[in-house]
């Protein structure tokens, strides 16, 4: 299953949620936005098509100097037909995942460390990825 054919799986299913293809040269991509991501995921795990019920992975990305500079980026696996989906999603403040799969609230889920230049704070229900360092402007 390409991008495409996945989010003309996912359309019908979200309601009001416009995902989008997301740009990948290695595996299946989709984007979308942060106030989102809980019902997608939890469509993305719970409908028997799909089958995404493997969280791999939660890191982010720092596009700098793209505005905005950082986007959260998630891996999935479908144990029924070995596939596997990256969901970007931009912003560094988002609600968790942790009610669609509980290991999202662990390090073990791959969240990302502070030397990468973001902290993960996951207070209050919210995924809140904060600068630890900044990257001067240089020009």
């Amino acid at each position: 299953m390409n991008s495409t054919e996945l989010l003309e799986t996912l359309r019908p299913l979200l309601s009001g949620v416009p995902p989008e293809p997301g740009a990948s040269t290695d595996q299946t991509t989709i984007g979308v936005p942060a106030d989102s991501i809980v019902e997608v995921c939890r469509v993305l795990r719970e409908h028997p098509s799909l089958g995404f019920v493997f969280l791999a992975d939660i890191t982010a990305v720092d596009w700098w100097p793209r505005e905005p500079r950082f986007e959260v980026v998630y891996h999935l696996a479908s144990a029924t037909d070995r596939l596997r989906l990256k969901v970007q999603v931009p912003g560094t403040h988002l609600p968790t995942v942790q009610s669609v799969w509980a290991g999202a609230n662990s390090g073990s889920a791959g969240t990302p460390f502070p030397h990468r230049g973001l902290s993960c704070n996951l207070s209050s229900g919210i995924v809140a990825f904060d600068i630890v360092e900044t990257i001067p402007d240089v020009g």
